[in-house]
């Protein structure tokens, strides 16, 4: 059994094209047996359903030809899910375990994206407004607030390294943006920039990067 890891491709209707092509070649190189993809694919942010862009479908019509595609939602991939599951990729929730090997998955890092980018009420009050407004609002709070508390953010990351570490199950998380590899925790990393994914095979995890099958 081959399973891969990948996250925040955030693949938008512009600058996407290059991250598209290496992740379905990345697909096809490692052939692997079940995909998760742990949030933000897409980078379309707090916006309408009618944003819904070629570009998107055209993604999620190339995954449905692989079996066993496991979608977590990120904070860019809002209206997708019934896309995916439509499509018969398997959407599934933060804290998904992987009973035979004992991992845990996550989107989101305990205590670093504030609740309130989380709260149903905020997102409904955003939404409201017509895009361009919401998305450029939504991302704008969000950056003042990651730049006001970076070090607050640090020192979470840094907490719960050394709690996942304690634990007997394997966590594997993303959104940070962040690389670690250790014993218990593997943070992804992000794929749109850094190019690298994790694979998990004969009860090994393994970095690899897209330069190893594309130029």
């Amino acid at each position: 059994m081959k399973r891969l890891f990948i996250a925040d491709l955030h693949i938008d209707e512009f600058f996407s094209k290059k991250i598209i092509e290496r992740f379905f070649m990345i697909l096809s190189k490692e052939k692997p047996d079940e995909v998760y993809i742990l949030g933000d694919l897409f980078n379309i942010g707090i916006q309408y359903k009618i944003i819904l862009s070629s570009t998107i479908k055209k993604v999620v019509r190339k995954l449905k030809k692989y079996k066993n595609v496991y979608f977590l939602p990120g904070n860019h991939d809002l209206w997708i899910n019934d896309l995916m599951v439509k499509s018969g990729i398997k959407v599934i929730n933060e804290g998904y375990l992987i009973k035979e090997k004992n991992i845990k998955l996550y989107h989101y890092v305990k205590n670093v994206v504030p609740s309130l980018f989380k709260n149903k009420l905020f997102i409904a009050f955003i939404t409201r407004f017509p895009p361009p407004i919401a998305p450029y609002f939504f991302e704008i709070l969000s950056y003042t607030y990651f730049l006001l508390r970076k070090k607050i953010v640090t020192n979470c990351i840094k907490k719960i390294i050394e709690e996942k570490e304690k634990k007997g199950t394997i966590t594997i998380m993303a959104h940070i943006h962040k690389q670690y590899d250790g014993k218990q925790l593997f943070i992804l990393g992000d794929f749109r920039n850094k190019h690298t994914y994790l694979i998990e095979t004969k009860g090994k995890i393994l970095r690899r990067y897209a330069r190893d099958f594309c130029n």
